[in-house]
């Protein structure tokens, strides 16, 4: 329930601000619980504080503080939790007599649907060559630190890399700002799929190489020139990098001027709780009740690389540990510097604080100076991030750019722009403090541009911009390819009747991670309701045997059986070159494995066959018609057998059948099609990782 319309102009007081105050303050919470603080006008003497929730929630459980302030007043309003509501409305009376702001009436934000946020992206990790295909691109192969992430036309989300994919260490430096893109790909249903991005981990790109604002030639990545590689290979100061046809890298900070890159929301943003542990970070204290210094304190995570000036280059320093070393002990009377550890929360009370870049942009620190109060100064950086004055998607310095929808953070009108040798901050430090009004108005323009920037909503409308940007990139580099449902229809529904795969209905992220392969094989199947019983093995043989007495029933000529965590070791052209051999060869066979653990075999008349005379697992194999009964009867025997005594080294399917394979004709291909996938198995009841 909404106790303001959405249309309802709201005026509010002037000259008085109100935040969120002290709200989980800690970080990695990962809390999205979003909040919009608002003041109303009532009259000279009271005005209310509205607090509206903004993620979709009706109510809140949170005991809220809320900080109210003027320049010469400040208060904090504890908030008990609500209900029933998306608003919390309290009356505020007043012992100085305020102003309504007539100017700068506004409208409440709309709320989030409330699915929005419980969206949690599943990923399956795909091979270079099958991410290709499906989304018709040439990635090249990509140095560790980079990933392909694709969308398809089922939203279902798809994963390149040259490691462990979606489960590595370089994914969790990217996991919360793709979580949050692909929330928005999923609620937003005017952003066309099927699109895809590449995406580098690293804080910035390029790292460990000078910024070059000329970079306008491309250099195209040949295919295998990233393999082994952790960073991008290097490259002329003129030229860029391409790893794919759109070009385009999405990055969380990136070089300035480096074309063919889309900045994102970076992962501190929601480390921090949507920023929102740096509302009210100033604690209302007055800027010129401050120390009147330079205060700095960071760690040396920066390197020499991100120097602009050619003389501080030469040095072969980094910029934080020559300010440390050098120009810190020359005006101690205006630089607050010590080794010691200086907490953030103590910076506050500084009139100038300094920002330093370091792997890359500052990220969380620009967040809570630009909230601080107090005066930021920053040198000339190589590094920007998505809300920096920045080149837009596919141009270089000398193109037309597309601005974002957000304001930029600008030097001079937000901070204090320096020399990166820091030798006019003196100058500029006399400046600031013989031009007091000036470094307020610097002040209320950081603080209009935190509640900007950071806020969740305009966040997403930055992100949509981008997505739309992305997926029309997608479609163009598509518009030659045409549109089904499969890459292409395999050749083996020539020689194969039915394609069944068995999958228990819990085991969704198996039938996703079947159904993905076999779209980019192109097979057509039929899903299997795998049968479900206490001892899983049983449950497995009694939907093989299952499958046999369906296809007997519907007359099929053969079938090709695939368990769910059956997973390719050849490509779609090898895989359906393989089962032509098999049929072109004439050979006759009861059962042909295409997956298999072989103990004992011969070579026969096909150079593509060999003689199985002991071979186990099930995950994939092609059974004839005349043989549909001799597997029944086997599996009705050893069943019970299975059931009673839980022998299933003797008894389960796999095993079972080895009493048929040196007295019938039972074949593999050479070449084996491929293996269990590694994961949790409902049989064993543990993680397996199967070699077959």
């Amino acid at each position: 329930m909404f106790l303001y319309n959405q249309d309802t102009k709201i005026i509010p007081v002037k000259h008085l601000q109100a935040d969120l105050h002290n709200y989980y303050p800690n970080s990695f919470l990962f809390r999205y619980v979003d909040y919009q603080v608002a003041t109303e006008y009532i009259d000279p003497y009271s005005y209310n504080i509205i607090v509206r929730r903004l993620d979709g929630g009706l109510g809140s459980t949170d005991h809220l503080q809320i900080m109210a302030f003027t320049n010469s007043h400040q208060e904090v309003i504890a908030l008990e939790p609500w209900s029933d509501s998306v608003d919390n409305i309290r009356k505020i009376n007043t012992i100085f007599r305020i102003e309504p702001d007539q100017a700068n009436q506004y409208t409440l934000r709309t709320p989030l649907s409330t699915d929005y946020m419980s969206y949690i992206p599943y990923y399956t990790d795909i091979s270079r060559k099958d991410f290709n295909l499906m989304f018709h691109t040439d990635v090249v192969v990509l140095p560790t630190s980079m990933f392909a992430i694709g969308c398809d036309s089922h939203h279902r989300l798809f994963v390149y890399h040259e490691g462990h994919g979606s489960n590595s260490k370089e994914f969790n430096n990217i996991r919360a700002p793709c979580q949050h893109i692909l929330r928005v790909i999923n609620s937003d249903r005017s952003i066309t799929v099927p699109l895809y991005f590449v995406i580098s981990s690293t804080d910035g790109y390029i790292e460990n190489t000078y910024c070059q604002p000329s970079r306008t030639i491309p250099k195209i990545v040949s295919e295998y020139e990233c393999q082994g590689l952790y960073l991008p290979p290097p490259c002329a100061d003129d030229e860029f990098l391409v790893f794919h046809q759109n070009r385009y890298i999405l990055t969380q900070s990136a070089h300035v001027g480096l074309p063919y890159t889309i900045l994102i929301p970076d992962r501190h943003y929601f480390f921090h709780n949507l920023n929102h542990s740096f509302r009210s970070f100033h604690q209302g204290v007055a800027w010129d009740t401050k120390i009147p210094k330079l205060v700095f304190a960071a760690q040396d995570r920066d390197t020499k690389y991100n120097f602009l000036d050619k003389e501080m280059r030469s040095l072969d320093i980094a910029p934080r540990k020559y300010f440390k070393q050098v120009i810190a002990p020359k005006h101690r009377d205006i630089i607050e510097y010590s080794d010691q550890w200086l907490d953030r929360t103590t910076m506050i009370y500084f009139k100038y604080i300094l920002d330093i870049d370091g792997a890359a942009s500052t990220w969380d620190a620009t967040a809570w100076k630009l909230n601080s109060g107090s005066v930021i100064f920053k040198p000339r950086s190589s590094w920007s991030q998505w809300f920096y004055p920045f080149p837009r998607i596919g141009k270089a310095d000398s193109e037309e750019t597309d601005q974002p929808p957000l304001p930029q953070y600008l030097p001079n009108v937000h901070y204090i722009e320096i020399l990166d040798d820091f030798s006019d901050l003196p100058q500029k430090y006399e400046w600031c403090e013989s031009h007091p009004e000036e470094c307020l108005q610097m002040i209320q323009r950081c603080q209009t541009l935190f509640q900007e920037i950071y806020a969740y909503h305009n966040v997403i409308e930055y992100t949509k911009s981008i997505l739309t940007t992305i997926s029309d990139m997608c479609n163009v580099s598509n518009s030659s390819v045409p549109s089904s449902p499969l890459p292409y229809i395999s050749k083996i529904h020539q020689y194969i009747d039915k394609v069944i795969y068995i999958n228990l209905d819990k085991r969704t992220d198996r039938r996703i991670e079947f159904e993905t392969q076999a779209e980019i094989y192109g097979i057509s199947y039929e899903r299997f309701s795998a049968i479900p019983h206490s001892f899983g093995i049983v449950g497995c043989t009694m939907s093989h045997r299952d499958i046999y007495r369906l296809a007997k029933k519907q007359g099929y000529r053969n079938i090709l059986v695939f368990e769910d965590d059956f997973e390719f070791l050849v490509t779609p052209a090898e895989f359906e070159a393989e089962i032509i051999q098999l049929f072109e060869s004439n050979i006759e066979f009861d059962v042909c494995m295409l997956a298999y653990n072989l103990m004992a075999s011969d070579t026969c008349q096909s150079p593509h066959l060999l003689r199985v005379f002991e071979a186990q697992t099930a995950s994939a194999y092609i059974v004839n018609m005349h043989y549909y009964d001799v597997l029944i009867q086997l599996y009705d025997s050893v069943i019970p057998l299975l059931e009673s005594t839980r022998q299933h080294w003797l008894y389960a399917n796999d095993q079972a059948w080895k009493a048929l394979q040196g007295m019938n004709c039972w074949y593999c291909t050479k070449t084996r099609i491929g293996k269990q996938r590694d994961g949790f198995s409902d049989n064993a009841q543990e993680y397996v990782s199967y070699q077959c």
